[in-house]
């Protein structure tokens, strides 16, 4: 028997289950399914509803049973309780207080198991959708993303990635996509370097600057151009929109109601920005929090780190 109860809007053109089939770990079709979302069709309604993409990324492995599958009164479930959440029969880790008030916005995956020991071999199949194969490098979903959901003419990034490190650089995870595509590292969520113009060079003296680099760009692009020198051409043009839009990536432009509710704590801070970034129009936002590879004093250490990302995640 068919069933024909989709409503046919644009969410219902693909179903779920053929998606989620077409990026079966482990078969190399991930990106046979993800090239579903590059059809005309599909990847002007999902612009056209302006998706986003917010992933968190908790370096080391977040333990399941301390958040989102708990298993209290059995061998390994640990000390914690499983509380109710806004969404009967449905219940996650006591740590999770905050989260539990939001669970009628989300849907929780149990059953995701990457069959890999290796921490880096999990989080590039998680972010890739395929193991980890020498010599061949696969584009990670934020490339994928921007690829598809950005809006070509803002200048900006479509693919950026909060971290708890220091500095900001490209990454290199955009595969054959190309760099165009490759992620932003914000390190501990500051802008990006260099993006102010120094005092001693004044506006108009920068102007005639970029429109004689530009010159001398197209002059050599005539007879050279290569897919490398357009790279380099596109990253020159998108530091100057990174410049002139550098307000976005400064979250003190937040009320401060916003900024306490979300806490002062680094990971407060970033989902902030992420939330910033977002909303102006950046497609695909990572956030890290680290470091969840817990080999020592478990529970307090879970205690500590989900505690403090429940807040700012709900």
């Amino acid at each position: 028997m068919r069933c024909n109860y989709a409503c046919g809007s644009g969410e219902h053109t693909m179903a779920r289950r053929r998606f989620l089939g077409t990026m079966a770990v482990g078969t190399g079709a991930m990106f046979g399914g993800l090239s579903m979302l590059a059809r005309p069709a599909i990847s002007a309604e999902l612009n056209k509803q302006q998706k986003r993409v917010l992933v968190f990324n908790m370096h080391g492995g977040l333990s399941q049973l301390e958040s989102w599958d708990p298993k209290p009164g059995t061998p390994t479930g640990g000390p914690f309780r499983a509380i109710n959440t806004s969404v009967p029969g449905t219940q996650i880790c006591e740590l999770l207080p905050e989260t539990a008030k939001q669970m009628h916005r989300l849907a929780i995956v149990r059953g995701v198991n990457t069959s890999e020991d290796d921490h880096g071999k999990g989080i590039n199949m998680m972010l890739t959708g395929r193991r980890v194969i020498p010599g061949v490098d696969n584009p990670h979903l934020g490339a994928t993303a921007a690829k598809v959901l950005a809006n070509e003419s803002s200048g900006l990034p479509g693919h950026i990635q909060i971290t708890a490190g220091n500095g900001s650089s490209r990454a290199n995870d955009a595969a054959y996509l190309g760099p165009k595509y490759a992620g932003l590292l914000l390190g501990n969520g500051a802008p990006p370097q260099n993006t102010l113009r120094p005092d001693a060079i004044a506006q108009a003296a920068d102007e005639q600057r970029n429109a004689m680099r530009r010159a001398a760009n197209e002059r050599f692009l005539s007879r050279r151009r290569t897919a490398m020198t357009d790279a380099y051409t596109y990253s020159y043009e998108q530091a100057q929109q990174l410049m002139a839009q550098r307000d976005i990536f400064d979250v003190t432009k937040e009320s401060e109601a916003d900024q306490a509710r979300y806490g002062k704590h680094d990971l407060g801070r970033h989902c902030l920005l992420a939330r910033r970034l977002l909303e102006n129009g950046i497609t695909y936002v990572q956030v890290s929090h680290s470091n969840y590879d817990s080999h020592n004093e478990n529970f307090i250490f879970h205690t500590e780190q989900v505690g403090e990302f429940d807040r700012p995640f709900a």
